[in-house]
């Protein structure tokens, strides 16, 4: 709190006058909060003076409070280009942004608490409060004021603002080019002038005092990653926070984020009990649809039903978050071997709302091979033809165009040629082409023919795309699962950590051994055995085979037919067991096995928690590898400062070590490893791992005395591996 006020007396915030006749001060209070480190330690408490802006009055307090910040898709195309140019991306964070704005208005503030004594004593009997000369967090005119002052300094060092995001600035001075993008204190640099950006970070030092983060990793939830082939940019940790926080984070994952066909109604179904937690989770995805075109449909349907929602509008959303947890790391590429093409599909839904009856609009827009805008949205009139809606859409999409157009121009980007715009209906495409009025075109507003305008101008060409060749139909519809996927590949999306994804499948009636057993029998080395096909009579023999082999392995390990024996039981709690198998221990799992044993024997758990296929049969030829593999991973994790990562990893270790007793030096040696080199002796980890010990002596009794022994043992032993589980 001392150092909160010595800064804010440095930066003459204020001065200390007796309040006047007539004026009243608004009251101010403090808000804490604790800093936390990479690897989760307490870096700092901090505390923060804040004005109580909530009991200012308009037009005596404050006037305007509007502060432009960047766009998401003036960001979209800032990354697209630097990774097509291959410029650098710096990133700065300004110190206490909006102290270093200069008030206009006369504004009053009471002393801050536990601060009074500085005030002195007031020679009459008006008590002292503080005139604010500069702004103050809490102010309703504390962004717009800082905003002011940021864009006075960048434009008197040559910069030139742009008209179509106020939040961008540009210096060009022959071949050399400076971008500036700027959302409230966090700075986007980048340019092929070196010497440009330097300058400009030592004059916002010196004037505002910045941190320079370096390299772009991680930007307003945004995390970025790049390489020689362009870069990435998802909201994986924001998606597993938003899957954590609504409990959905053990739920079986989806193909697709909305039932094909699946039509929801404002009046249809049972009012939920608290539509606050609908409110929350929408906006949530909402925030999520910067990086994920691909559930943007879903979350634009959803968001309609706010105020009033049902129990089928939340049955609706929980299987976004079901699509979510299938693709956390999903995200857009912006590949860096493309070229400044714009090309645009435009698609409408014909009276897609069962309620107004009105039609939806959608388009994408890629700048060459990137996708840097989309849209989702219901349309502001009844259109009377599928012909009618298109035409619309189009002119939504040419205004988007046009907008673009210009941004391109402020970052010094030609684009002599025509965009190309893609749509499916040929009536919309022959009245934009031709200059007809007749009874199903003279009631259209006179701005949708600003579509015609831009034709005749050379600016768009229009072209007819076929229905499945449609890339704008994901916006506008729900689909099945085989065009969703096609399309969402087609839109250039990427997952970084998965990018080959393995959905469950259920087991078929022909499957009559019990997961339990299937484990059992699973254990150890398997052969990939090469498929043919072979007469009936020979799969029967076979069949029969396998059953007699597999009763008498049953036999040796002391088991009978009954599902319900103890051992099954345990072996299905196992499974069951959340500790372990969440998505992320999976793709580990999954990841170690495509390099440490290619032909392992896939088998789907159909379980109540857990459907994701689990391979077995790893053995101890991989065991060295994998011990190599966790210690690296590990070592990468924590270096990023990925605590949950290198926990994850150790995770999926401990998940093979209950399915493969061979490797439990593995897991041990990893255990030691985390703990030893990470996190010393912190609460969390120590009962993360303690979680596992049960599980791991579990196993090596299983390897050594054999599984009846086993349970046995649990069933009486100290540790109580037995209640834990069940």
């Amino acid at each position: 709190m001392d150092k909160e006020i010595g800064a804010l007396e440095l930066n003459h915030t204020w001065d200390v006058v007796p309040l006047p006749h007539g004026k009243f001060p608004i009251g101010c209070k403090w808000v804490y909060r604790i800093k936390y480190n990479p690897d989760g330690s307490v870096e700092r408490y901090k505390a923060r003076l804040v004005a109580k802006g909530y009991t200012q009055q308009e037009g005596l307090d404050y006037s305007e409070t509007f502060s432009p910040v960047a766009k998401s898709v003036s960001v979209r195309v800032l990354l697209c280009i630097a990774a097509i140019k291959g410029w650098p991306l710096h990133q700065l964070d300004v110190n206490n942004a909006f102290l270093h704005g200069d008030l206009e208005e006369e504004v009053y503030m009471s002393l801050p608490q536990g601060y009074h004594s500085k005030g002195g004593c007031s020679t009459d009997a008006r008590p002292l409060v503080c005139r604010l000369r500069k702004s103050l967090y809490g102010l309703k005119q504390a962004s717009r004021q800082w905003h002011a002052k940021l864009s006075t300094t960048i434009t008197e060092m040559g910069f030139v603002q742009s008209k179509s995001d106020y939040a961008l600035f540009v210096h060009s001075k022959g071949s050399k080019f400076t971008a500036l993008l700027v959302y409230v204190d966090d700075i986007l640099i980048t340019g092929n002038d070196a010497q440009c950006v330097a300058d400009l970070k030592a004059l916002l030092d010196v004037k505002f005092g910045i941190k320079d983060l370096g390299t772009l990793k991680y930007f307003l939830g945004l995390e970025v990653a790049r390489s020689d082939k362009g870069i990435t940019l998802n909201q994986r940790k924001y998606a597993l926070e938003v899957l954590t926080d609504s409990g959905m984070i053990g739920c079986k994952p989806m193909k697709t984020p909305m039932e094909q066909h699946l039509r929801l109604s404002k009046d249809e179904g049972e009012l939920i009990d608290d539509p606050s937690q609908y409110r929350r989770l929408i906006g949530r995805l909402m925030y999520l649809t910067l990086t994920r075109p691909d559930i943007c449909y879903a979350v634009n349907r959803l968001s309609q039903f706010l105020s009033k929602p049902r129990h089928p509008h939340m049955v609706a959303a929980l299987r976004v978050l079901q699509y979510i947890k299938g693709t956390p790391g999903q995200g857009l590429f912006f590949s860096a071997n493309s070229d400044f093409q714009l090309k645009a599909f435009c698609d409408a839904d014909w009276a897609g709302c069962p309620d107004t009856r009105r039609s939806l609009t959608g388009y994408c827009i890629f700048l060459g091979e990137t996708l840097i805008s989309w849209r989702s949205k219901k349309q502001n009139t009844v259109s009377r033809s599928s012909a009618e809606a298109e035409y619309r859409s189009m002119a939504s999409t040419c205004c988007e165009i046009t907008w673009l157009l210009y941004l391109l121009e402020d970052f010094k980007i030609e684009h002599s040629k025509a965009a190309l715009l893609y749509c499916d209906n040929k009536a919309a495409l022959h009245i934009a082409a031709n200059p007809v009025f007749h009874e199903r075109t003279k009631h259209i507003e006179v701005d949708c023919h600003l579509v015609r305008e831009k034709i005749q101008a050379g600016m768009i060409k229009t072209f007819h795309v076929r229905t499945n060749l449609q890339l704008a139909d994901v916006f506008t519809k729900a689909l099945g699962a085989p065009a969703f996927l096609d399309l969402i590949s087609r839109l250039g999306l990427l997952n970084l950590f998965s990018p080959n994804i393995t959905y469950p499948q259920p087991l078929q009636d022909s499957e009559a051994i019990s997961t339990a057993e299937a484990a059992l029998v699973l254990r150890g080395a398997v052969k990939k055995i090469k498929q043919r096909s072979k007469p009936e009579a020979v799969i029967n023999e076979g069949r029969q085979t396998r059953a007699r082999r597999t009763k008498e392995q049953k036999k040796k390990k002391g088991l009978n037919d009954s599902s319900n024996s103890s051992i099954s039981i345990l072996l299905r709690k196992l499974l069951e067991t959340q500790i372990l198998f969440t998505m992320d221990a999976f793709f580990c799992i999954k990841e170690f096995f495509h390099f440490a044993a290619p032909s392992a024997v896939m088998v789907c758990l159909n379980t109540t928690t857990l459907h994701y296929c689990i391979p077995y049969g790893i053995g101890a030829a991989a065991t060295e590898y994998i011990k190599q593999f966790c210690s690296t991973r590990v070592s990468n994790e924590l270096g990023a400062g990925n605590r949950h990562g290198a926990q994850v990893t150790v995770g999926a270790v401990m998940v093979l070590v209950v399915l493969e007793a061979t490797i439990v030096s593995v897991a041990l040696f990893c255990c030691r490893y985390v703990l030893g080199y990470a996190y010393g002796n912190e609460p969390e980890v120590v009962d993360y791992v303690a979680k596992m010990v049960p599980l791991l002596r579990l196993s090596i009794s299983v390897d050594s005395l054999g599984l009846q022994e086993a349970v046995d043992g649990c069933k009486s032993g100290p540790m109580s591996i037995w209640e834990h589980i069940i």
